[in-house]
């Protein structure tokens, strides 16, 4: 296992609106951030919405995306 530690926790689990984890996001933004958000245990409608809106915003500040395995390396 590859301990890994995150940057921006946007507590998704707990449903926050979408606007206060946007909000969040843009505060927290900065080449080599990790964030983190999840895809099971319950309603994930608020974090699939604000996904597309944290990609464009991290575009726009031209920041690229990589996997977690691409940072580890070999």
């Amino acid at each position: 296992y590859t301990l890994v530690l995150a940057s921006v926790l946007l507590l998704d689990p707990s449903r926050p609106p979408v606007g206060w984890m946007m909000a969040m996001a843009k505060r927290s933004l900065h080449p080599g951030s990790i964030v983190v958000l999840h895809d099971a245990g319950g309603d994930r409608s608020r974090t699939v919405a604000v996904l597309p809106r944290i990609l464009r915003e991290a575009r726009q500040r031209g920041l690229g995306f990589v996997t977690v395995s691409a940072l580890a390396g070999p």
